[in-house]
């Protein structure tokens, strides 16, 4: 009678190599599609704050009276919009984003702020013919030789809701 096979030293050693290596490849996968999932994730809230930011500058230009452009403290500029019926808005260009600022009361001031992460830069601009106002968000790469990439260009007539059709007839 025989005894029973046992494994040798050498086949243990090359079972614990083979699954060692497949271990390390499955992590790798696994944190590339952990890396991806974020930045996926990071994509999207961008993208979210950009088009809830796009529905409120409209909005709030549309409403405005007038504006006015102003540099605050630190150089960061300051957009101020005055409405007939309320009380005045202000876009304010901080480090984390932009701050919305409208007061509600004699004591009581409603912030909302759309957060934007490092390399986005914001920008107003005011333009004639008709009078609209312009806010631009563009993404900075730092990659010499690359312009920064625009990820938002918002135009809005100031105290105007104008279909696109009449948009194009007044630009040509």
């Amino acid at each position: 009678m025989s005894s029973p096979r046992a494994f040798t030293l050498v086949e243990m050693l090359v079972s614990i190599s083979v699954g060692s290596v497949l271990m390390a490849l499955a992590l790798g996968m696994v944190h590339r599609t952990m890396r991806a999932e974020s930045a996926a994730r990071s994509h999207a809230q961008i993208e979210r704050a950009a088009a809830r930011l796009s529905r409120q500058f409209r909005h709030d230009i549309h409403q405005a009276k007038s504006t006015s452009i102003a540099a605050q403290q630190k150089g960061l500029p300051r957009l101020r919009l005055t409405l007939s019926a309320q009380p005045a808005i202000t876009y304010q260009i901080t480090k984390e984003g932009l701050l919305r600022e409208q007061q509600q009361g004699h004591d009581q001031t409603y912030r909302e702020i759309f957060a934007f992460p490092d390399g986005h830069i914001l920008r107003f601009a005011e333009l004639a013919k008709p009078h609209r106002a312009v806010l631009t968000l563009e993404y900075d790469t730092k990659l010499v030789g690359v312009p920064p990439q625009v990820k938002l260009h918002v135009e809005a007539v100031i105290g105007q809701f104008l279909r696109l059709s009449q948009t194009e007839e007044i630009l040509r």
